[in-house]
């Protein structure tokens, strides 16, 4: 992919393009969900039913933990996505390398 038209000008000359839509999932509590999370993650995993940005700012709001001052990539990971996410997704992963 590129930003740019010139570039993809030349590249269209030798054919066409095809569309593509990158999507990883994980296999999370015996279910396919979209890694990074997102709203269909937390609806899936965490039994919600949020529609929206602000719904799902809401609801990180209220999940998210708070640190005076964190001291490693669990309590960072905690402070962005939860403890719940954290142990579904990404303790284990990281776990794993």
């Amino acid at each position: 992919h590129t930003n740019s038209k010139r570039v993809f000008d030349y590249v269209s000359k030798f054919g066409s393009w095809v569309r593509w839509e990158h999507k990883v999932l994980g296999m999370i509590d015996g279910q396919f969900c979209p890694i990074p999370p997102n709203i269909t993650t937390v609806n899936m995993v965490c039994g919600q039913q949020i529609k929206s940005v602000k719904e799902m700012d809401t609801w990180l709001a209220s999940n998210r933990c708070k640190y005076k001052e964190i001291k490693n990539g669990e309590q960072m990971a905690k402070s962005r996505v939860g403890p719940v996410l954290y142990e579904k997704i990404f303790k284990h992963y990281t776990y794993k390398q």
